[in-house]
């Protein structure tokens, strides 16, 4: 039986490598759920919604990138 796994991708800002990075892990030979993970501005929910995917956010709301590793 495959075991299956979640990519996350972490977003910050707009970021001109964030969709190459969505299509490089939609691309993997495994299929796997992928998600966000970020605060969320309309570039990344743009992007988000263009590939279907979900945006996962850290309950406090503490803007540091270091927080959004770590939730991940």
């Amino acid at each position: 039986m495959k075991s299956k796994h979640t990519f996350v991708v972490l977003a910050y800002k707009e970021s001109k490598y964030l969709e190459k990075c969505i299509q490089s892990v939609l691309n993997q030979s495994y299929k796997s759920n992928v998600v966000i993970a970020t605060t969320p501005n309309k570039y990344i929910s743009r992007l988000a919604d263009d590939y279907n995917l979900e945006i996962i956010m850290r309950a406090n709301g503490l803007p540091e990138i270091r927080y959004d590793f770590e939730f991940a």
